[in-house]
Formats: C-alpha cells, structure tokens, sequence
C-alpha cells in the first residue's frame, strides 16, 4: 500500500526510494544510472525553464521561494550592475529567472488557466504535487512518486502530469513524447 505524504522538494528528493526516471536510466544502462548518481549535472537553462515552469504553472504561492525574476537592466552600465550585484545577493539560494522567460511562463499559465478542461485539471479541486512511497512487493525496493496533481472526476482519480515541451503541434509533440517515454506504462 502507498503512503502519501506533504513535503518539500527537497525533502522529497532526500528520501529513499528509486523513481521512475531512475528505472528508465537503469533499463537503458545501469553504469549510465550509476555514473549520473555519482556526479550530477547541472541543469541546462531548458530544464531550469521546464522546474520554474512546473512550479509556476502548480504551485503559484510558493513560486517566489524557490525562484527571483531578474529584473531587466543593462548590466553593462554602472547602476545596472550595481541592481545586479543587489538583486543576487538578496536571491542567493534562489534559482534565477530571466524577465522574458517569465513572461513566457506567465502567458503559458494565463492559457491554461483561460481552457476550461486544463483550469478544471490543475487549478480545480484537487492535491498538487502528492507524494506517494511503497515498498515494490516483487523486488523490496523502496519507491516513489511524485504526482503533479490527482483529481477525482466522476467518481475516477485522474493523474495530471504538466510537461513543457518544444512545440504544441500534435505530431512534434507525439514524437518528442515517444522519444523521452512521456506516458508510457509504468507498473508498481
């Protein structure tokens, strides 16, 4: 049985228990699995868009914890730099976010928010980002998830998975899917 608990991003990520993107790294290679494990990368500007995306667009009220907006300013000038050296020693353990990406981002949660279906899914009633753990019955590994939201309609529960991708033109999207094995089975 899964044990749902609230916790932060960072508790989260501490606790014990093998996800589904390391098993997919373990099925493609477990020395890749072990080596990423062992040295960690750091994110690429798309996937720090995509992590201040996903918090923007789930959890709005915790955004500014995690992330700064960094002003608009020419760093080249005198003053611009000296609102620069202020703004990143006030925002130090905060993630940063340019201007223009976050109107992006702000343009993308204002169209969701504008279609009646996405609103219902990931600002109705609901639990955003749920974390579950369960001991796997066949293997005794110890296992998580994380779900971006579950909602329950019409007497179902629906699993709300919010991705960022390159393009919303169906057969870009299908083939990028395929490609990162967005949607596929995974059995627990």
């Amino acid at each position: 049985m899964a044990k749902r608990l609230h916790m932060t991003e960072k508790e989260y990520n501490a606790a014990p228990g093998v996800r589904r993107s390391d098993l997919w790294r373990i099925n493609d290679s477990p020395e890749k699995y072990k080596w990423v494990i062992e040295h960690p990368i750091e994110p690429t500007p798309a996937l720090i868009f995509g992590a201040a995306t996903h918090k923007y667009i789930l959890e709005k009220d915790d955004f500014y914890d995690e992330y700064a907006v960094a002003p608009n300013i020419d760093r080249r000038t005198k003053e611009g730099r000296d609102i620069w050296n202020l703004f990143t020693q006030e925002n130090e353990n905060k993630s940063i976010v340019n201007a223009d990406d976050f109107t992006v981002m702000n343009d993308m949660r204002n169209a969701l928010v504008d279609c009646p279906l996405a609103n219902k899914l990931i600002y109705g009633k609901g639990q955003t980002e749920t974390p579950f753990f369960w001991k796997d019955k066949d293997t005794g590994e110890q296992c998580k998830v994380k779900l971006d939201r579950l909602v329950r309609i019409d007497r179902r529960f629906v699993v709300v998975d919010y991705k960022t991708a390159l393009s919303a033109k169906t057969d870009v999207f299908i083939a990028r899917s395929e490609e990162r094995r967005v949607g596929q089975e995974c059995r627990s």
